[in-house]
C-alpha cells in the first residue's frame, strides 16, 4: 500500500516569516519537480528533471504578476527546495503558484516531521527555523544537533533499569522544566508595561523598540487597547504590551481596554510597573503594584521636582535620557534571564513535548516503566 508521505506532494516554507536575505520554501512527493517545471525557467535553459542532485540551479520564477530571481536545488528524487528572496512577498507568491498547481501547504513543523522519522528530531529543527534573533537561533540550533533525542533516548534506557528509575524520573522533570524556555525562544518573553494614564507607558515602549510604534500626548487614556510590539533584549526575543492605562473606566471602549490590560499583566512574565514621580503616590497605585506576582517598578520623571509621599522604593529613572533607559534595559534582562538553563541542556520547544514527558511520568508514577518508554518512542500527542 502507499503511504500518505509518497502519495500526495506538499509544500512549506521552511524559513521564519518577517525579514530575512533568503527565504526557503520545501516540496516534497511524486509530483514536485513536474510542478516546479512549471514555473521554473533555469539560465541553463534545461529543466529541473535533468539537473543532478544537489546541484544549485540559478533561474526565474515565473508567476502571474511576473518573476522572481531564485535558486533551485533537488535534494532527492521527490524533494525540491527554492530558495528565493526573503521577506513576505517573494515567498507568497512561489507558494501560491504552486498551492494554485495542486500543492497543499502545510507548516514547517510538518514538513520537517515528513523529513525526519524521530518526531523530537523533527520537533527541535522546526523549532530552529523559525527562531527571530540570533541569540535565540544558537540555542535551538544546538538543541537540534541531536542532544535531545539523545536525552530522551538515555531516559528510555534508564527506565529499562530498575535501579536507575529515580534518575529517569529526575531528568523527565528537568525535560519538563525546560519548556518554560523552550517555549519562548521562538514566540519571545512577555512584558507588559503597565501604570496609570499619562505616566509615561508609550514613552518607555517607544524608547525600548527604538522607533515612535505608541502614541505619546498629554491627556489620559490615549491607549484604550493592548498594543503589541516584537523587539530584542540582550539578544532574546521579547513581546512588549503597552496597556491601557488602568484606570476607572467610564465607556465600554475603555472598560475592554483596561480588561485586555489586566490580562496581558496576568500573562506577562514581567510587568514593568511605570509611576509618576511628580504625582502623589495613591492607595490604588499600591494595591494595583501588590497585585501584581513579577513586577519591576520604574518611577519616571526624575528631572521634575518629587512628590513628597510614601512610594516605594523603585528604579527612578527620567524616559528623556538614555543612560536611563540602559538602566532599564539591565534590570530587565537581569529579572529574566538570570537563572536560564544552562547552554547545553536539552530543551524542549513544543507542547505535545512537555505533554508526553508529563504523560510519561504519570506512568511511571502508576508502577508502568513499560507505558512510559513507550509515551517517549512513540508520543501519542504529535
Amino acid at each position: 500500500m502507499t503511504n500518505s508521505r509518497e502519495a500526495e506532494t506538499v509544500a512549506a516554507l521552511l524559513t521564519a516569516p518577517g525579514r530575512g536575505a533568503v527565504a526557503t520554501i520545501w516540496l516534497h512527493g511524486p509530483n514536485a519537480i513536474e510542478v516546479v517545471d512549471q514555473f521554473f525557467r533555469a539560465r541553463s535553459g534545461r529543466p529541473l528533471c535533468n539537473a543532478p542532485l544537489h546541484r544549485i540551479v540559478y533561474g526565474h520564477w515565473q508567476h502571474e504578476q511576473g518573476s522572481e530571481d531564485v535558486v533551485v536545488v533537488r535534494t532527492d528524487d521527490g524533494s525540491v527546495e527554492i530558495h528565493s528572496h526573503g521577506g513576505t512577498i517573494a515567498p507568497k507568491l512561489v507558494l501560491a503558484a504552486i498551492c494554485k498547481a495542486g500543492v497543499t501547504q502545510v507548516t514547517s513543523q510538518r514538513a520537517f516531521q515528513l523529513q525526519h522519522t524521530n518526531p523530537w528530531q523533527a520537533a527541535a529543527i522546526a523549532a530552529a527555523s523559525q527562531a527571530s534573533t540570533l541569540r535565540s537561533a544558537d540555542r535551538l540550533l544546538a538543541n537540534a544537533d541531536g542532544r535531545l533525542v539523545c536525552a530522551v533516548t538515555e531516559v528510555c534506557a534508564m527506565i529499562g533499569d530498575q535501579s536507575q528509575l529515580a534518575t529517569a524520573r529526575k531528568r523527565l522533570t528537568e525535560l519538563a522544566d525546560s519548556y518554560a524556555l523552550g517555549s519562548r525562544l521562538v514566540s519571545g518573553w512577555q512584558i507588559a508595561i503597565a501604570g496609570r494614564p499619562n505616566v509615561g507607558k508609550s514613552s518607555l515602549i517607544n524608547r525600548l523598540l527604538g522607533y515612535e510604534r505608541s502614541i505619546v500626548f498629554d491627556q489620559p487614556g490615549t491607549t484604550r487597547d493592548v498594543l503589541f510590539e516584537t523587539t530584542a533584549i540582550a539578544g532574546w526575543p521579547i513581546r512588549i504590551c503597552d496597556t491601557a492605562g488602568l484606570r476607572f473606566a467610564e465607556g465600554e471602549i475603555e472598560r475592554i481596554g483596561v480588561a485586555r490590560a489586566k490580562d496581558a499583566i496576568d500573562s506577562a512574565d514581567l510587568t514593568i510597573w511605570v509611576s509618576d514621580l511628580s504625582s502623589p503616590w495613591t492607595e490604588i497605585d499600591q494595591q494595583s503594584l501588590d497585585a501584581i506576582p513579577n513586577v519591576l517598578h520604574v518611577c519616571n520623571k526624575s528631572d521634575l521636582s518629587a512628590a513628597p509621599d510614601a512610594r516605594p522604593q523603585g528604579l527612578r529613572v527620567s524616559l528623556l535620557c538614555d543612560p536611563d533607559i540602559d538602566a532599564v534595559l539591565a534590570a530587565v534582562e537581569q529579572r529574566i534571564f538570570s537563572n536560564l538553563p544552562s547552554a547545553a541542556a536539552p530543551i524542549l520547544v513544543q507542547p505535545w513535548q512537555l505533554q508526553t514527558v508529563l504523560a510519561a511520568l504519570d506512568r511511571l508514577a502508576a508502577d508502568d516503566p513499560s507505558g512510559a518508554q513507550n509515551l517517549l518512542r512513540t508520543p501519542l500527542f504529535v
